[in-house]
């Protein structure tokens, strides 16, 4: 019987393989992650993260007309927040207490092709909807790629989003305070009662 053709970002096939890799991930997600073999390399997955991370940290500075600093504030922070989230995820939690077998390459491809949902995350009213298709992704990535029962599924994920969101926060009030105070305080203006 014929193996099923693996899909996954190679970045000397840069438009066609991101082009093949959005598509699965939209409308064949389950399929994306059965047949994702994680290489040993993180080249590809980061990459993919990183490019999906420039564009959403490319068009959220430029609609809120914030400065390079900002941009390059969401950038840095997404990456690094994505690349150590997955780190003490991995060590600490996945490989150790969920006994997976699978390399830390493998944690990191879901977290980083789960990152195409940035790309439409930051437009109001799509954000709820990109977001919750994004802890989607992730929870489907690790259920099938570490082989994870769906409880201990749904645990790797609310633990990542909360690690990568806190180390995200934090790398963003080091590099772009005004920013992220002008965003708060717009965030409690928004919500106050008229």
């Amino acid at each position: 019987m014929d193996e099923p053709k693996t899909i996954q970002f190679v970045p000397a096939r840069f438009l066609e393989s991101f082009l093949a890799v959005a598509r699965e991930l939209l409308l064949r997600p389950v399929r994306f992650f059965e047949q994702l073999r994680p290489s040993g390399s993180v080249f590809g997955p980061l990459t993919f993260l990183l490019v999906c991370l420039f564009i959403s940290s490319l068009l959220v500075a430029n609609v809120t007309g914030a400065s390079m600093p900002l941009f390059a504030a969401l950038l840095v922070s997404g990456v690094v927040a994505a690349v150590l989230g997955t780190i003490c995820l991995h060590t600490i939690l996945i490989s150790p207490l969920f006994n997976a077998r699978l390399p830390y390459e493998a944690t990191l491809s879901v977290i980083a092709y789960a990152s195409i949902v940035d790309l439409v995350a930051w437009i109001p009213l799509l954000d709820i909807i990109a977001n919750m298709y994004g802890l989607y992704l992730i929870y489907l990535g690790f259920k099938t790629i570490h082989r994870l029962p769906p409880l201990r599924a749904g645990l790797a994920v609310f633990l990542a989003v909360l690690q990568i969101g806190i180390l995200r926060l934090i790398m963003i009030k080091l590099t772009a305070p005004q920013w992220l105070d002008s965003l708060i305080q717009a965030i409690e203006s928004s919500s106050m009662p008229a």
